[in-house]
């Protein structure tokens, strides 16, 4: 069940971990978000280590999140979890099962439109960091 959720409604740190494979083989680093100086000074005329330019996410505007960044989203994400326990135990008990489920299906597909706005990359065009955004989208989706 949790694969065919993933495939059918994937969450923004699916999609991030689709367009970010890490390096193939025994690569040392992950060289997708360097600058080109970064690039020039570690590759000099070379491709990177899986076989593509370093760079490249960069390069294409893609997001380019930080190991501990996923992890703070990750975090403040559990967090709100807990917090969505919370807000239901004090004020949601008394609704209907069905009142339930119908609030929780609209809100999920609300909650998952921001994944286009993660995709097309709305969130930069309005002054929102990709880290911000991501944080958000998580603490959003898991509450």
């Amino acid at each position: 069940f949790v694969f065919l959720q993933g495939a059918l409604v994937p969450r923004s740190s699916i999609i991030f971990e689709w367009s970010h494979a890490p390096a193939l083989g025994n690569a040392v680093q992950d060289d997708r978000c360097f600058s080109p100086m970064e690039c020039a000074a570690l590759h000099p005329a070379t491709a990177g280590a899986d076989g593509l330019e370093c760079g490249w996410a960069r390069a294409r505007d893609w997001p380019c999140i930080t190991p501990a960044w996923r992890s703070v989203a990750h975090v403040a994400g559990s967090l709100a979890l807990v917090g969505g326990t919370v807000l239901y135990s004090t004020h949601f008990q008394h609704w209907s099962f069905r009142r339930i489920t119908s609030a929780a299906i609209l809100l999920h597909v609300a909650v998952n439109l921001l994944d286009l706005v993660w995709v097309m990359r709305l969130n930069v065009s309005i002054g929102l960091p990709d880290h911000a955004f991501l944080v958000g989208d998580e603490v959003i989706s898991d509450f």
